[in-house]
């Protein structure tokens, strides 16, 4: 008997039972590095931010920093400015720090993203604020620099972030930025200590990590997509990060360009309307501006109007003059516009369903085509297109095989789970270049409406038209169906017909197992993966002999009841196992009684008249693995919890016959080290 290591199962390898565990434990230390833990005072921290009015916690830890920043330096301004006047008795100064680099303004108006300081009656000024405030009451105007020598030789000390600042301030750019860290800027990341503590104890107070952590935190953590964390995926940098910067020198406030300062504007985002527009349309709108009548010099509106995804615009004067017509989309043949066009078939092409892109325009306020007008362009657009594109396509590789012995593989699938099934998509696919020859897709109404007929008859339309194509096909693999295997007999006899070893395997397992469960038979339960691996090695190393077929699968009636050397029968000589001397296993299931039901039972299956007289379906060990693979594919483009018209439902099939085709070249897709992903 064959080593039961000689036959792997084939796949993608399966990660370690410790594998995510491992992530996460990574993940968790990593961010342990950042956290801070304020146990017992988690309490009066969610107090004083319930009465400071604040939502998050990002929010309170901004609040609580900006204040003692303040206090901090207030110290250090009042030392300073002991000799100095300032206006208002309520006035107070203050100066917060900033990274290097940034800019001290004056104070502006809170943008949303901000803290509102309307809860204080203090006036708060920034250093910019406060050198002018200085210079208004005739004081001293020296710069920041000067002011800064002074403070350090009078034996005051000067924070490090306000040295930078007065240093560099005189040279930095004109632009807006905060001269602290903004809280809306920092995350907040509050998770719960799970230690071991009895659940009764009156006592326990809960322990909390909290990890404060700017946005652009580059230089603390290190940064990682989300892909990585979660699933260990490599994902390649952003080509567009390096851009950024570039992009925001150009961006400038304008009265082209929409601002958006306090929270109550942003309602216009909501109830703005999303439309598609062609650039070159924009630009020709651009050209045509025109704000009076030519006609009566009146005042010009303008109307806005949808007819799917394209905006119509009219310029009308008072006295119902159109003075222009404008719309977002080029028209085409039969007024069909353009971007309902392209939206049409970018669903059908990506294998999306309408239902639910409707849904996404909905949800996003951006008005898309109905559900009629898609329905249309299917129909008199997508459906004969790709029908063409389909039928030129299979031209070239019936073209291709001309004049050689085509070996080719099909497989059945049905439209929807269970014996209900509408449709039947029957795949022949060429066995060498693993590209789909063939796709016919077979309605049940054309078989008196009886789903299990649909398979065979589907395979015998697909097969003969291949063979009306001029196409030279010596063997067909397929599964076990009956229907076929006495249809090729009857009518294809000069056709070699294969059935899929994985299929014959399976069947064979389904039986030992059903022996295994019969009176004193479970011992042979735990023998099954082997003597299915022992199989497949017995037709693989047969080599189209059935002879040797017959005593290498013999081998295993003797190997599991611990016999590895036999006398033939009548005397023939002897005979014995395949594998090399056997070394102790604990994963190797208990031997046999040579006497014991499980022992006949096995005898029984292997020596079972019907599977030896179909060896000639299994010498050439075919398998129709890659059609499988196909099938799962064809779910992306046509899923069986959908219906669909008859001529949608092979429109849909065909696109995912030839997504394989142009695609089963490609290499697959490794990892550094070169495995397999």
């Amino acid at each position: 008997m064959a080593d039961e290591g000689d036959l792997q199962k084939v796949g993608r390898p399966l990660l370690g039972k410790d594998y995510g565990k491992k992530r996460r434990t990574e993940l968790d230390a990593r961010r342990n590095q950042f956290r801070i833990r304020i146990g017992s005072y988690y309490t009066p921290w969610t107090e004083l931010k319930k009465q400071l009015s604040l939502t998050t916690d990002a929010e309170m830890a901004g609040f609580l920093l900006n204040k003692y920043e303040e206090w901090k330096l207030l110290s250090v301004g009042v030392a300073a400015a002991s000799q100095k006047s300032l206006p208002g008795p309520s006035s107070r100064l203050t100066s917060t720090p900033h990274y290097k680099g940034d800019v001290i303004r004056e104070e502006r108006t809170p943008v949303m993203s901000e803290i509102s300081a309307a809860e204080s009656d203090e006036v708060t000024l920034s250093a910019t604020e406060m050198h002018g405030e200085l210079q208004g009451e005739g004081e001293d105007t020296r710069s920041t620099t000067e002011m800064h020598g002074e403070l350090q030789g009078e034996g005051v000390s000067v924070p490090m972030e306000m040295e930078g600042a007065m240093s560099e301030g005189r040279h930095a750019k004109k632009k807006q930025s905060l001269s602290f860290v903004d809280p809306f800027d920092l995350t907040l990341d509050v998770s719960e200590i799970h230690e071991a503590v009895e659940d009764d104890d009156p006592d326990y107070v809960p322990a909390f990590d909290i990890t404060i952590r700017p946005q652009q935190m580059t230089e603390a953590m290190e940064e990682m997509a989300f892909e990585e964390i979660e699933f260990g995926l490599e994902v390649e940098d952003d080509e567009d990060a390096t851009l950024v910067e570039e992009i925001e020198e150009e961006m400038e406030i304008g009265p082209g360009v929409a601002h958006v300062k306090t929270e109550g504007e942003t309602d216009y985002l909501l109830d703005d309307t999303l439309c598609l527009t062609f650039l070159n349309q924009l630009i020709t709108l651009a050209v045509t501006f025109k704000e009076t009548c030519t006609k009566c010099c009146t005042q010009l509106t303008i109307t806005t109007n949808f007819v799917g995804s394209a905006l119509y615009l009219k310029w009308v004067c008072a006295q119902g003059h159109i003075e222009h017509k404008w719309c977002s989309q080029p028209l085409l043949n039969r007024r069909v516009h353009s971007g309902d066009l392209l939206v049409a078939s970018s669903c059908v092409l990506s294998g999306n369903n309408f239902g639910k892109l409707r849904l996404f325009g909905q949800m996003l306020n951006l008005p898309l085509l109905s559900t009629s007008v898609f329905h249309r362009i299917q129909t008199h657009y997508l459906v004969p297109c790709i029908d063409r594109v389909w039928e030129s396509h299979q031209e070239e590789l019936i073209e291709h095989l001309k004049g050689e012995n085509v070996i080719i593989m099909g497989d059945g699938r049905m439209d929807s789970p269970g014996h209900c099934a509408q449709y039947c998509s029957y795949t022949f696919m060429e066995m060498e270049s693993k590209k789909v020859l063939s796709l016919i897709t077979l309605d049940k109404r054309s078989v008196e409406r009886k789903s299990a007929n649909l398979e065979k008859a589907s395979f015998q339309k697909s097969l003969e038209s291949l063979l009306q194509k001029n196409v030279k096909v010596v063997e067909v693999v397929t599964d076990g169906h009956l229907g076929i295997g006495a249809m090729m007999k009857q009518d294809f006899a000069h056709i070699k017909h294969s059935h899929d070893i994985w299929h014959a395997a399976k069947n064979l397992g389904r039986r030992i197992i059903k022996a295994g469960k019969k009176k004193r038979a479970k011992d042979l339960l735990k023998w099954t993966q082997h003597i299915v691996n022992h199989f497949w090695y017995s037709c693989k190393e047969a080599d189209k002999n059935y002879l040797k077929f017959i005593n290498i699968w013999g081998q295993a009636r003797h190997h599991a009841c611990d016999e590895h050397e036999w006398i033939l029968a009548e005397g023939e000589g002897m005979a014995e196992c395949s594998h090399a001397e056997l070394q102790p296993d604990p994963k190797r299931p208990p031997w046999l009684s040579r006497e014991s039901p499980a022992s006949n039972h096995l005898n029984q299956v292997i020596l079972d008249k019907r599977l030896r007289s179909n060896f000639h379906y299994y010498e050439n060990f075919r398998s129709t693995a890659e059609i499988e693979v196909f099938n799962n594919l064809i779910l992306m483009y046509c899923a069986k919890r959908f219906a669909y018209s008859p001529p949608v439902y092979r429109m849909r099939n065909l696109l995912s016959a030839l997504d394989n085709n142009h695609h089963v070249d490609r290499p697959v897709l490794v990892n550094k080290e070169g495995e397999i992903v």
